[in-house]
């Protein structure tokens, strides 16, 4: 019992708080983090040096810091933008009596659960709201509003992905970056989604009469999740052919064909240009952002290419890591008429362009 209390006084505590989430290693063993908190506590720590790691999900060591641990003292780590740092220390509650110090965790864990609840049933809102707008449509009504309606799809690939509306290919609008259709009678239609014959929606999505119908294709948890909310005033034929350039997917193989359409426009017109974006470490896993759209997302197992098609003229690019919570890097893209660009990035290495000098500003 002599030693048992000898060496409780000789031991401190590590508590690291992150701000998005990772594993938190001591010593090289993996901690679990505290219930309801973004951050882990080790507790009964013997006095002495440490040593702090912290590592993604594919456990890929991102930092490190050794730390000294005293007696009755709580050293407090925090964790944000790949920077491990210590922020303070604290004397350890060693007066409060064990039933005190259950009290004090019920309370904390109490006060959490309350938070997170609030926060489980806004996402479930959130869901039921997302649901709703893409489940099928009841039968229809005689008296029911005929007014036609229209269709857009934002998020996807002039190059990469095909969509079909009722079993009929749309064409990728570079006028508006996305995929249109018009005319459509109000219900529910058949949408499909494909990227290099990989399946990323097969469902039905609700046309409203008189609405334009806008939809987001985003890469959310582990899945591709089409989100989408409806507009008054839909759009028009003549709102459709306004781009001045069009990409037809065909639907026997992935070529892609450019077709142009004569308008009266400025000389200077701006033209589709491709863009290769490179992963430089196999093991990162991040998403590509341009305009504040999800343009490619890289994963584990997958290519270590992705190539969009963007316009000329300066673009807003920001790479994140697949939770969405870090962000690798931010900055502007100048697209050049041209050959294809060549834009490489890591977690750790950054954003270059190897074929256009100057085109990458880091913000």
């Amino acid at each position: 019992m002599l030693l048992l209390l000898c060496a409780a006084a000789l031991a401190g505590e590590i508590q690291v708080t992150v701000a998005t989430p990772m594993g938190v290693f001591i010593d090289g063993q993996p901690r679990e983090y505290d219930p309801g908190l973004m951050q882990v506590t080790a507790r009964d720590v013997a006095t002495g040096t440490h040593t702090v790691t912290v590592r993604n999900m594919l456990g890929k060591r991102i930092a490190e810091l050794s730390i000294e641990v005293p007696a009755d003292l709580q050293v407090r780590l925090h964790y944000a933008k790949k920077q491990l740092s210590v922020v303070g220390s604290a004397p350890l509650s060693g007066a409060a009596t064990p039933s005190q110090a259950v009290t004090d965790a019920a309370v904390a864990v109490g006060a959490m659960a309350d938070a997170v609840a609030g926060m489980m049933g806004a996402a479930e809102d959130l869901a039921n709201a997302v649901d709703a707008s893409s489940a099928s449509a009841p039968a229809p009504d005689a008296n029911a509003d005929s007014t036609p309606g229209s269709l857009e799809i934002a998020g996807l690939s002039a190059l990469s992905d095909a969509v079909w509306l009722d079993g009929a290919a749309l064409e990728y609008r570079m006028g508006t970056d996305s995929y249109m259709a018009v005319d459509l009678p109000p219900g529910g239609h058949h949408l499909r989604i494909e990227k290099s014959d990989r399946l990323k929606h097969d469902g039905a999505v609700q046309i409203g009469p008189g609405q334009h119908t806008r939809c987001l294709m985003a890469y959310e948890g582990l899945d591709w999740v089409l989100q989408c909310g409806a507009l008054q005033g839909a759009r028009t034929s003549a709102d459709r052919d306004a781009a001045i350039a069009t990409f037809g997917v065909s639907t026997s193989g992935t070529s892609v064909s450019v077709t142009t359409t004569t308008v009266s426009a400025p000389p200077a017109l701006p033209t589709p240009v491709e863009v290769v974006f490179l992963r430089q470490d196999h093991m990162d896993m991040g998403d590509v952002f341009v305009d504040g759209e999800k343009v490619a997302k890289f994963r584990t197992g997958g290519d270590d290419r992705e190539s969009v098609s963007l316009m000329t003229g300066t673009h807003t690019v920001i790479i994140k890591d697949f939770t969405g919570f870090d962000t690798w890097s931010t900055g502007t893209l100048t697209v050049t008429a041209g050959d294809a660009i060549k834009v490489g990035f890591g977690e750790d290495e950054g954003v270059e362009v190897y074929n256009r000098t100057g085109a990458w500003s880091a913000r």
